[in-house]
């Protein structure tokens, strides 16, 4: 994959409900979404999971687009050619931090490279597990018939 084309947007989004945590109160989603053009047009697509201030992380929208524009993508589109995503993380590694920054790019390029080899993501990642861990965070929630509800 020859990566020529690299564009982030800074994306907001209304939920439905405000989510609630001893950090405070969230109206709105903020992310940043990247978009990855190959040589022959194929487009990849990530996500950074950042929020617009740092009440969660030091990673921010602010500083995410800062980190794109003034480093990743600049090393990103010196990469001449790119076999395999774990490419781009080694040849970051020289940037301390950022791991939301970096994983928006290396979803993007995860995306790109399913598309490429025509293959679903799931295979490329190993196939269909039986389970997935995960975890749940239902915020802040005073009322017992909304909590229960949630």
């Amino acid at each position: 994959m020859e990566i020529v084309k690299v564009d982030v947007y800074h994306v907001v989004m209304r939920l439905r409900t405000p989510f609630e945590t001893s950090f405070g109160k969230t109206v709105d989603r903020h992310g940043v979404i990247v978009r990855v053009e190959d040589s022959s047009g194929v487009v990849g697509w990530g996500e950074a999971p950042v929020e617009d201030g740092p009440w969660y992380s030091y990673e921010t929208v602010e500083t995410t687009l800062y980190v794109y524009k003034g480093f990743l993508i600049p090393k990103l589109l010196k990469l001449r050619c790119l076999e395999h995503p774990k490419e781009f993380l080694e040849f970051v590694e020289g940037v301390r931090g950022y791991r939301m920054a970096k994983a928006g790019i290396e979803m993007a390029l995860w995306d790109l490279k399913a598309k490429v080899e025509g293959k679903p993501l799931y295979k490329l990642l190993g196939g269909v597990r039986d389970y997935v861990v995960s975890g749940v965070s239902i915020g802040v929630i005073g009322d017992e018939v909304a909590l229960l509800k949630s």
